[in-house]
């Protein structure tokens, strides 16, 4: 799925109201990353679920993937949770923060970086960097997240939408993008994180 394609996946969204699912879905994203569960966010998280990466693949230190890997966590603690805003090193985000900053980013032209994020975790999961993810590595994925494993099955079915096994950047894109800008309640995408939490 080429750039192009992608923006206009997310210029077909409407602007984000905040509905109830919506903020179901970014507070169960707040839980997933919250890696040490103090209840804020900050830099350490992005780095434990990038060493949770790196255990599950039996990355070394120092491998190229786990270096990307890492970058690719640190990028969505910069750019995605603290927009640009703040000290990436220092800062801590609340759960209200947390999902009141991706609300105004995603009704701004700051969701133009969703083709970027989303590339860039899908190459972080593409472990192997054949282009394809597999359940394996959807389940590093989960792993990471600190989303049981048995979780994760499911998740890859709602994903992979052409049922061949496998799920492609395009459908890693659309599961992705819709999780960030879709309201709607029966979306089988909701699931993209895993189960959605109280």
């Amino acid at each position: 799925m080429e750039q192009t394609d992608l923006l206009k996946l997310v210029h077909s969204y409407p602007e984000v109201k905040g509905s109830e699912i919506w903020l179901k879905k970014m507070r169960t994203l707040f839980e997933r990353c919250d890696a040490d569960g103090n209840k804020y966010l900050s830099k350490e998280d992005f780095i434990q679920m990038a060493q949770r990466d790196a255990e599950y693949n039996n990355l070394k230190e120092g491998d190229p993937k786990a270096k990307e890997v890492l970058e690719a966590r640190l990028s969505a603690w910069r750019n995605a949770v603290l927009r640009g805003q703040g000290n990436p090193d220092t800062d801590r985000v609340t759960k209200e923060d947390f999902v009141q900053n991706i609300l105004c980013a995603v009704n701004t032209p700051w969701r133009e970086q969703y083709p970027v994020l989303t590339r860039a975790l899908f190459n972080a999961v593409d472990m192997n960097s054949d282009g394809i993810i597999s359940q394996r590595e959807h389940a590093g994925f989960f792993f990471a997240y600190r989303i049981p494993l048995d979780l994760s099955p499911a998740a890859f079915d709602a994903i992979d939408t052409n049922k061949d096994g496998k799920i492609s950047l395009e459908e890693f894109s659309r599961a992705f993008i819709d999780f960030f800008l879709g309201e709607d309640p029966s979306s089988p995408h909701n699931t993209f994180y895993g189960p959605l939490l109280e």
